[in-house]
């Protein structure tokens, strides 16, 4: 059901009030009074919840086509290969997808589709220890047509940022979901919510193989015009030189948003901070730095017991390997073993293992 009128300025009143809380806890006293006009007139850009799912508008940004593989013909894949095998679930799992499935159709991010395309869930838990779920496409994602689109170069984004001496930040909600997929393309985003039906998605589902290419081009397109706006997937950062610039690139950067109808998380949102975390570098005026908060969940990691825990150490330390003199040296045991048929845990990677540790806490 559509919001009623009284529903839409209480949330309207909600949001703003959230607005003001994070001028005041990010950039302190008088930021409300400076922005709070702005992001005022421009509170419809704002939504903190997925109630009532709006995307970008499609006369700006075409809805997305998933495309198959030139040579590959859909009507000669069977139907086992599109339909994977059930998956057996706990009950705490299942509750789970019983619970997103129901926010999701009510919040008409999903509708019930009728296709030989199924993709299973599988339930994954988060860094904070609470658990989602997560669509396993990667059956699909071997019949389709890779996206090339270049990521910025991440060195020079960062130097950028760091010659400014102001921020505003912004956090894009739901990014994927606000993307629209093509009506022709649905049918491949079905998903198998366990034995609670098959669904598809309205907006672009996390998961597939082509959805990060089609999310930067989108947001160039939004924001890239804007020499002021540096744009990496779904974090904004408008960069300042003084606090007396803020309402004008603000309400420039706001007003692109709007007419694109992409919507922003405003309790994500840091106001004229003097230092911010992008790329999980901590940037200020003059400096690029370490994360110290993500410096002190090195120590949660315990010796790798198989590739799979080795791989998620190495995603790790490749966010710091900018900072690590000789990284590749260091990291070539570990990768050797990721490399090999059978693991077999040696002194070599236990020395690299403590280097690393080591080093990241320079």
């Amino acid at each position: 059901n559509l919001p009623n009128f009284n529903q839409t300025v209480e949330d309207e009143k909600k949001r703003i009030k959230i607005l003001e809380e994070r001028c005041l806890q990010t950039g302190g006293p008088g930021v409300w009074e400076l922005l709070g006009p702005v992001l005022t007139k421009y509170v419809d850009t704002f939504r903190e919840k997925d109630e009532y799912a709006t995307h970008v508008d499609p006369k700006v940004i075409e809805p997305v086509k998933i495309v198959l593989k030139e040579g590959v013909d859909e009507s000669k894949i069977s139907w086992n290969v599109k339909a994977q095998k059930k998956r057996k679930y706990s009950q705490e799992e299942l509750e789970i997808i019983r619970k997103m499935r129901d926010d999701l159709l009510k919040n008409r991010i999903i509708f019930s589709g009728n296709t030989d395309w199924r993709s299973p869930c599988v339930v994954i838990e988060k860094k904070d220890g609470t658990k989602k779920i997560a669509i396993d496409y990667r059956m699909l994602n071997t019949f389709l047509l890779p996206l090339r689109e270049p990521l910025p170069d991440t060195k020079q984004m960062l130097q950028k940022i760091s010659m400014y001496k102001y921020y505003i930040t912004m956090d894009i909600k739901s990014a994927y979901w606000q993307i629209l997929v093509h009506e022709d393309s649905r049918k491949y985003t079905a998903t198998e919510f366990a034995d609670f039906g098959t669904y598809c998605w309205k907006g672009m589902p996390f998961g597939i193989q082509t959805a990060p290419a089609y999310l930067i081009r989108a947001m160039n397109k939004i924001l890239g015009h804007l020499p002021f706006v540096i744009v990496y997937m779904d974090d904004i950062v408008i960069m300042l030189n003084s606090k007396e610039e803020a309402c004008e690139k603000l309400t420039r950067t706001l007003e692109c948003l709007k007419k694109a109808r992409l919507k922003i998380k405003p309790s994500k949102c840091e106001f004229l901070v003097q230092k911010t975390i992008i790329l999980n570098c901590e940037v200020s005026h003059g400096k690029i730095g370490k994360n110290v908060l993500k410096i002190g969940n090195v120590d949660k990691f315990e010796v790798p017991k198989d590739k799979q825990s080795l791989q998620r150490f190495l995603g790790f330390m490749n966010y710091f390997r900018s900072f690590i003199l000789d990284f590749a040296k260091i990291t070539s045991p570990l990768y050797e073993r990721v490399g090999n048929k059978d693991f077999e845990w040696t002194p070599e990677c236990q020395k690299a293992i403590e280097t690393l540790k080591r080093e990241i806490k320079r």
